[in-house]
C-alpha cells in the first residue's frame, strides 16, 4: 500500500514540474487560438426553425399532421452562427392566414417563400443556402366531421384450438374531420389486428386506427377487447331434406339423417343443435352419381360452428311419386 502511495506521489510531482506547466499552458493557448480561428471562418450549419401555425383562421381545422419545424441551412462566420444557435432569439417562420383562403382540401406551400421572411430577423451577413423539406403539404376543412364506426381490418386468428367469441372496441365509433368528398365515401375506419394473431389469451390492448390521408381522426387509438375460448368437438344428427323437387315427387334417403361434425366454443356447446344445420339433396344433381346414390350437401351451419363436415357425402335414395 505504501508503495502505491509513493508511486502516485512521484507521478504527481513529475506532472506539475515547471516544464509540464509551461507545456500545458501553451497547449491550452494554442487550442484557444484554433477555436477562435475556426469561429472566424465562414461555415454552414443546419438550424431547426419553428413553424408557427397560430394564424389558422377561426372555423378552419387542420385535418392532417403538420410539421412543427423545418430545417434551414445558414451560412456565415462561426461567431454569428454561434449566437443564432445558442442565443435567446430563435428564428420562426409563420404560415399566413392567406394559405387557407383557397378552396378547402389539399394545400402545398413552397418553403422557399416562407423562409424569405426569416431574412429580416437574421444578421446582414447571414445567408440561407438551403432548406428541408421543399414544401409544406397539409389538408384542412371548414370544421365538417362525422362519427364513423370502428371495424377490424381483418379477423383475429387465434392460436390453434381456440376461437374468438367476442370482440369489442372502446369507443366503437370515432370522429373524423375531412373534406366532404372524403366523408361521403367513408363507411367505417379500420383497426389493424394482425399483431394479435396467434394468441390464446383474452385480449385487452390499445391499438391505433389506420390513418386516412387528408383526415384528422379523434381519438387516434381505441381499446380492443377480445375474448377467446377453447374449441371442443360437437356432433349432431341432421335431417336430409330435398331441394328443387317438382310437385308430386318425394325423396326418401337411407339413412334419413347424417352426422355433422364441427368444433364450437365451450360456451356454445349446449346451445348448438341439429336444427341449426341444413343438409340437402338437390333434385337437379341426382344424376351426378350413377346408381341409386345421391350427393348430400351441408348447406347451412350456425355462425358458432367451425370446420363443419358431414360423416358421408353420399346416401342411397328412392323417389316416391304421388298416386303410386
Amino acid at each position: 500500500m505504501n508503495d502505491v502511495k509513493q508511486m502516485v506521489r512521484d507521478l504527481w510531482q513529475r506532472m506539475w514540474n515547471p516544464r509540464s506547466l509551461v507545456f500545458l499552458f501553451f497547449l491550452l493557448l494554442s487550442t484557444v487560438f484554433w477555436f477562435l480561428q475556426s469561429l472566424n471562418e465562414v461555415t454552414e450549419h443546419d438550424v431547426e426553425v419553428k413553424v408557427d401555425w397560430s394564424e389558422v383562421p377561426r372555423g378552419k381545422v387542420l385535418t392532417s399532421e403538420v410539421p412543427a419545424t423545418v430545417q434551414v441551412t445558414l451560412r456565415d462566420r462561426g461567431f454569428a452562427l454561434l449566437n443564432l444557435l445558442y442565443g435567446d432569439h430563435v428564428p420562426t417562420i409563420r404560415v399566413p392566414a392567406s394559405a387557407f383562403e383557397a378552396r378547402e382540401g389539399h394545400v402545398r406551400l413552397m418553403v422557399a417563400d416562407l423562409v424569405k421572411t426569416l431574412r429580416a430577423s437574421l444578421p446582414a451577413t447571414t445567408t440561407i443556402s438551403g432548406h428541408k423539406p421543399d414544401t409544406l403539404d397539409f389538408y384542412y376543412n371548414s370544421g365538417r366531421s362525422r362519427r364513423i364506426a370502428v371495424r377490424p381490418a381483418s379477423p383475429i386468428v387465434p392460436a390453434s384450438g381456440f376461437t374468438v367469441v367476442r370482440t369489442a372496441f372502446d369507443p366503437d365509433s370515432i370522429t373524423i374531420w375531412a373534406a366532404q368528398s372524403v366523408l361521403d365515401t367513408l363507411r367505417c375506419v379500420n383497426v389493424g389486428m394482425a399483431d394479435l394473431n396467434g394468441t390464446a389469451a383474452t385480449i385487452d390492448t390499445l391499438l391505433p386506427v389506420t390513418p386516412i390521408r387528408g383526415a384528422r381522426i379523434q381519438p387516434a387509438n381505441v381499446r380492443v377487447r377480445a375474448t377467446t375460448e377453447r374449441l371442443v368437438e360437437k356432433r349432431v344428427r341432421a335431417d336430409i331434406t330435398g331441394e328443387n323437387f317438382p310437385p308430386g315427387v318425394r325423396l326418401r334417403t337411407f339413412p334419413a339423417q347424417v352426422e355433422v361434425y364441427c368444433q364450437v366454443a365451450m360456451s356454445e356447446y349446449r346451445r348448438t343443435n341439429a336444427q341449426q344445420f341444413r343438409v340437402t339433396v338437390d333434385y337437379n344433381h341426382l344424376g351426378d352419381i350413377s346408381g341409386n346414390r345421391c350427393r348430400v350437401v351441408l348447406q347451412r351451419t350456425p355462425a358458432s360452428a367451425r370446420y363443419a363436415r358431414l360423416s358421408t357425402n353420399e346416401v342411397e335414395y328412392v323417389l316416391e311419386h304421388s298416386g303410386q
